[in-house]
């Protein structure tokens, strides 16, 4: 029986999301943004409330007055009182350690199993390709919040058992980043690290008022658990005349009493706190004990009187300020944790031109290169073309040409110009004569 309840609720964790998916999708969202956030949002309420509905299950089982009034639906929600048990909370905290485990079993077990679940129905089933699931940030994020839940109301009932969630939580770590590697394809739409950070906060804080300060305070403050069996109706007054019957355990009910219809049998209390155990069987309450330990001393006294005896505002200014402080807490630590991915991002991109830098200026040697090769092999040619168009040596002499430098032939024009000029002045002066 006891491994119903977590598989259970790691079935329905599981199914949701692909549910809540389509449901997005035939809702027809402008933005993407708003389909992740409302997927988000459905899935950590509904896990939240699937949470708090085994949660009551399990106070139904702790707390045999819960619901009393309504005995049908208390019925239908309740655990049965296990014989082996001779103590409803030591059958509380067993069920409860057990559902922690497990649940946490579970979730590190399917993060492995779903991907060959979609493996063996890829390529043995549908004979194709089997391609990587995207790995989900958002869903395995509502899944840890939902163990965080159970480890919440866990607690009052087991209180050892938070010894063993730092070993649960570093086995996890270990075993998610190994398989993950492995087996998931890296999300089309990257979560920023911030933003995961920011979101995380503020369910964990959520989770942590609405599952966590619900059952611990209802733990503390309920008269209603079983006790010792001459305390037993002090609160519920089912007893007709308020005293059990002499020599017994039981009493003569009350017949226009709202708990009538559950424990009008004639074994109360008996039926009750015959199976009453742990520390506060011989107090009302279990804030009693601290209570009467205030009492003891003055200073404590006035602490106490400001907080529990009149704890509507307190209480609420209190739970105020350490939200406000715990999301200013975290708040500063996801501007840094921001601050440092922004770094690593722009060494990152420094990186990444510095290597663009050096491939540019290797294209451009290389350019450089191709163009430098044909001119020079052009500027060869024509030089070759031209050493064949003239000849050389005695070859000139024998063909008789005149292959005189440019700037010689221009002297000899002018040499023999001076010449004709000089011959015609003779012939003038000669005819002078």
């Amino acid at each position: 029986g006891s491994l119903i309840s977590p598989f259970v609720l790691e079935a329905i964790n599981t199914a949701t999301p692909m549910l809540f998916q389509l449901i997005t999708q035939l809702e027809m969202w402008d933005s993407r943004q708003t389909e992740v956030n409302l997927i988000l949002f459905r899935m950590y309420l509904s896990n939240t409330l699937n949470t708090l509905l085994l949660a009551t299950t399990y106070l139904l089982l702790a707390d045999p007055l819960l619901l009393a009034s309504y005995p049908q639906l208390r019925a239908s929600l309740e655990l049965p009182l296990n014989s082996s048990y001779t103590c409803r909370i030591d059958q509380v905290a067993d069920a409860l350690f057990s559902l922690m485990m497990l649940t946490w079993l579970f979730r590190i077990v399917f993060i492995v199993l779903n991907p060959f679940l979609d493996y063996f129905l890829a390529v043995v089933i549908k004979k194709s390709t089997w391609v990587k699931a995207e790995f989900s940030v958002a869903e395995q994020m509502v899944k840890l919040l939902s163990y965080l839940g159970i480890i919440f109301i866990t607690f009052p009932f087991a209180p050892l058992s938070i010894i063993f969630v730092p070993l649960t939580t570093l086995i996890s770590i270990k075993w998610e980043k190994f398989w993950i590697k492995r087996l998931y394809s890296k999300p089309k739409r990257p979560w920023k690290a911030h933003k995961a950070a920011f979101i995380y906060t503020v369910f964990f804080l959520t989770t942590f008022v609405l599952v966590g300060v619900t059952i611990c305070g209802y733990f503390m403050y309920t008269r209603t658990l079983a006790k010792s069996c001459d305390i037993q109706d002090e609160y519920v007054h089912l007893c007709l005349y308020g005293y059990l019957n002499e020599g017994t355990d039981k009493c003569t009910v009350d017949s226009s009493s709202k708990y009538y219809a559950l424990y009008g049998s004639g074994n109360y209390p008996a039926v009750i706190c015959n199976s009453a155990c742990g520390p506060f069987v011989k107090v009302a309450s279990p804030v009693d004990a601290f209570i009467e330990y205030a009492n003891s001393s003055f200073i404590v006294d006035v602490i106490w009187s400001a907080l529990f005896r009149y704890p509507y505002l307190p209480w609420a200014v209190i739970i105020v300020l350490f939200l406000v402080v715990s999301f200013h807490i975290n708040t500063i630590f996801v501007l840094r944790f921001k601050a440092f991915n922004k770094e690593n991002t722009l060494e990152q991109q420094i990186r990444g031109i510095l290597v663009e830098k050096k491939r540019q200026e290797a294209m451009i040697d290389k350019l450089k290169k191709m163009v430098t090769t044909p001119v020079m092999a052009e500027n060869a040619s024509i030089g070759a073309n031209i050493d064949k168009e003239i000849p050389k040596g005695n070859d000139n002499k024998k063909e008789g040409l005149n292959l005189k430098p440019p700037s010689s032939a221009w002297a000899d024009e002018r040499n023999n110009d001076h010449d004709a000029n000089n011959n015609g002045d003779t012939e003038r002066e000669n005819s002078f004569r």
